[in-house]
């Protein structure tokens, strides 16, 4: 069998609907099957437009909107009786007009099988578009070759607690309200880690230095995958208390983020809206907040004391391994 995917960029470290594409490919390739991908950010129009002329089993699309820019392969695929599949995460469903929600209806015509990566998103969909997705299927990526680093990880006790962030800094990611919760922390002696680039950048620089926690309180920038791997060996606890703009139509489709830090045994202290709830197991793998300063002080002081299960966290994280998606690969008809 031979699949297109259509995504707008491409591969690990990219973001969580590139790198959703570059576990797909592979999970495809390992299983025999053909794959070639347009990325139209990365290849331009000109390679996307080539695609309009290839012989394939089924189309791949990673977002409705990458629909646009193969629409006659869809339709092509239609007139063939052939099937399409669309990923839905969660943003791009969000403050939709009347035309968008129809062209999305005519992808439904035009027997576009829709794909959900969480049942609260799933149900969004539906809430928006009035279509149901097809099938909740959670996001993937190699959990176990995360988790084979482990056994380099240090045993030799720490004087202080590490903590984590590894996002883009934008103001739905909270992690302003981070910072307010640590500044009241002082029982524990912590260091927190916060890996990422975004427009909060200075504001939560200059957060950090009223509060006078520059000692206690690292701004890393964009880390390569070795130094964020090398910061998960070390973290005790992951933060990232995610919260639903509704304004501006941004929202936590699922996180695999937490996934790779359970993947390292970490529990993670998360938000509780969108997927996040069905990524991160109340108690479990960590503890959802509201994201109110309060609530996310409560939740690290909680998570500090608690006695997580390491191998049950680390099981979790194992389910989302590419190699494991048999879920998938039915969907598509390959199994």
């Amino acid at each position: 069998m031979k699949f297109l995917i259509y995504s707008p960029e491409f591969g690990p470290s990219k973001g969580g609907i590139q790198t959703w594409a570059y576990y797909i490919k592979k999970l495809l390739v390992e299983n025999n099957c053909g794959v070639e991908v347009f990325s139209f950010r990365e290849d331009g129009l000109k390679k996307t437009i080539k695609g309009f002329f290839q012989k394939s089993n089924a189309i791949i699309i990673m977002t409705w909107k990458v629909s646009l820019l193969c629409f006659p392969s869809l339709f092509f695929n239609f007139i063939k009786g052939k099937k399409s599949f669309c990923f839905v995460h969660g943003n791009e469903i969000l403050n939709l007009n009347l035309i968008e929600i129809y062209y999305i209806r005519l992808l439904s015509f035009l027997n576009v099988k829709f794909i959900a990566n969480s049942k609260d998103i799933s149900n969004l969909f539906f809430d928006n578009v009035k279509i149901k997705a097809d099938i909740v299927i959670p996001p993937f990526m190699n959990a176990s070759e995360l988790n084979k680093k482990l056994s380099a990880k240090s045993k030799d006790k720490k004087n202080k607690k590490i903590f984590f962030t590894l996002t883009r800094l934008v103001e739905r990611k909270n992690i302003k309200n981070v910072i307010y919760a640590l500044s009241k922390i002082n029982t524990i002696d912590f260091v927190y880690y916060i890996a990422g680039s975004g427009p909060c950048l200075d504001s939560l620089k200059k957060t950090i230095n009223e509060l006078g926690l520059e000692e206690k309180i690292q701004l890393l920038g964009r880390v390569s995958e070795e130094q964020k791997e090398n910061l998960l060996l070390n973290t005790d606890l992951f933060i990232l208390p995610s919260l639903f703009d509704i304004k501006d139509g941004s929202i936590e489709g699922y996180g695999i983020v937490y996934i790779e830090a359970n993947a390292f045994g970490i529990p993670v202290i998360s938000g509780n809206t969108g997927g996040i709830t069905e990524a991160v197991i109340d108690g479990k793998t960590g503890f959802h907040s509201d994201g109110s300063v309060e609530s996310i002080y409560n939740s690290i002081l909680k998570a500090i004391d608690h006695d997580f299960d390491g191998e049950y966290i680390i099981t979790h994280a194992l389910k989302h391994d590419y190699s494991v998606q048999s879920e998938l690969l039915h969907t598509l008809g390959i199994k």
